[in-house]
């Protein structure tokens, strides 16, 4: 009697494909507070592994994910346009490096395909800012040096994203009188507790007011929509802060001298503070120096020994006046005029304008979305709010600050597409806000 061969299992490589980009996402958003290395490795797989998937199994991807299209254009026409810049032949490969986080977008539409994995992705990203607070506080970082893992400001401007996001969430969700419910709200409270007194302990003053923003713009965004929210998450601050400085959590009241003036420092941009007065000798030069590379820019990453040579060539009575500005060389202290610096005219406008359509499409579309959706398409924007108001101040924009800016983004657009993908180009006066 002849033996039968043994069934051969067949591989199916399109889902093996999805479970590891989905695994490596998931991977990826629990380190983004942790690690620069682990960022750059697991974010550029995820982007390897969409870009195979997409040449065997999507190649129609833009015209079902259509958001695409505002964030990938602008890049394209940054990377195509940076070969005019000063850089020259190398402006390509500069930019590529600079504003490969734009580029994160892909895998995250590629792989996120239910709303079960957009939860372990945010859900994962919550667990990397507790991680990194917990981190700070078991290391003893005090008021002024907490800053988790990362740079101090980097990890404060981030974890302004991920507090208004988990606010959001915490606002627009079902309450029901139940064990589970009453659980999941009591850690949401918790954690966003945590996130906003790790924004306070930072002593970073954008990210203070990029909070602060986002927290009014949460205010008045639910006074349209749900007005009984709007008032609980006036209650929800008020409790937060009562209780951060009643426990006296991380010696703030210590401290509180210092954040008064660090507080009027803010609204009194004219005071002796040496901060204050080395961004504005920094915004004045780097916008003198932009005015030599209005189309195109520096080239990204070549803007510090070009801009000290337009210095040097400046008059005594320019350079005495401004000379806080070779304080920090290159470095603009704003994300949007180093963007134009380094870029030009061209690559600004079409990236602002890509990331302002899509908020405002989003903002727009609140009512269209079924009610327990909102929450998504509202955090997007109050955490992309409040996120980019800090980039007034900082640097993060196209630096590993900006992944918590494109995940939070990300959520919005998701959720959006999901149930209306032609929705993008399709904006009618019945969808007002």
């Amino acid at each position: 009697m002849r033996m039968q061969p043994a069934p051969q299992t067949k591989i199916d490589v399109r889902l093996l494909i999805c479970k590891a980009g989905l695994t490596t996402l998931i991977f990826f958003a629990l380190i983004v507070f942790q690690s620069k290395a682990l960022i750059n490795l697991l974010g550029g797989f995820a982007l390897l592994l969409s870009l195979v998937y997409i040449a065997l199994y999507d190649r129609k991807i833009l015209h079902t994910q259509r958001y695409l299209l505002f964030i990938l254009l602008p890049f394209f026409i940054g990377f195509a346009f940076s070969v005019f810049s000063s850089a020259g032949a190398f402006g390509p490969l500069a930019f590529l490096m600079r504003f490969k986080f734009m580029l994160l977008i892909i895998p995250m539409s590629v792989f996120i395909r239910t709303k079960r994995d957009l939860h372990l992705l945010l859900g994962a990203f919550i667990t990397s800012g507790c991680i990194a607070v917990i981190y700070g506080i078991l290391t003893e970082q005090s008021y002024g040096t907490f800053n988790g893992f990362h740079r101090i400001g980097r990890t404060a401007d981030m974890m302004v994203a991920i507090s208004l996001m988990t606010f959001s969430c915490l606002m627009l969700s079902n309450f029901k009188l139940s064990l589970k419910s009453s659980f999941v709200h009591l850690l949401m409270i918790l954690v966003f507790m945590l996130f906003s007194w790790a924004i306070l302990m930072s002593e970073i003053r954008g990210s203070w007011l990029g909070f602060v923003i986002g927290c009014i713009t949460l205010f008045i965004i639910l006074f349209y929509v749900h007005r009984k929210a709007s008032i609980f998450s006036f209650i929800i601050v008020a409790f937060v802060a009562t209780f951060i400085y009643v426990g006296n959590i991380g010696d703030v009241k210590n401290n509180i001298k210092r954040i008064n003036q660090q507080v009027e420092s803010i609204i009194h941009t004219d005071s002796n503070n040496e901060s204050n007065n080395a961004r504005l000798h920094l915004w004045k030069t780097g916008w003198d120096f932009s005015k030599n590379q209005f189309l195109f820019g520096t080239g990204a990453k070549q803007s510090k020994e070009m801009f000290k040579t337009f210095f040097e060539n400046q008059p005594n009575e320019y350079q005495k006046k401004y000379y806080l500005a070779l304080s920090y060389p290159g470095d603009y202290h704003n994300s949007y005029l180093q963007i134009y610096i380094e870029t030009g005219a061209i690559f600004t406008l079409s990236y602002m304008a890509g990331i302002i359509f899509l908020l405002f499409i989003i903002i727009k579309s609140i009512n269209v979305v079924r009610s327990n959706e909102r929450k998504y398409l509202i955090a997007a924007v109050i955490s992309s709010v409040g996120f980019l108001v800090t980039q007034i101040f900082h640097s993060d924009l196209y630096h590993y600050g900006s992944t918590a800016f494109y995940l939070v983004l990300f959520s919005g657009c998701y959720t959006l597409n999901r149930d209306h993908p032609n929705l993008w180009f399709t904006m009618s006066r019945k969808y007002e806000f």
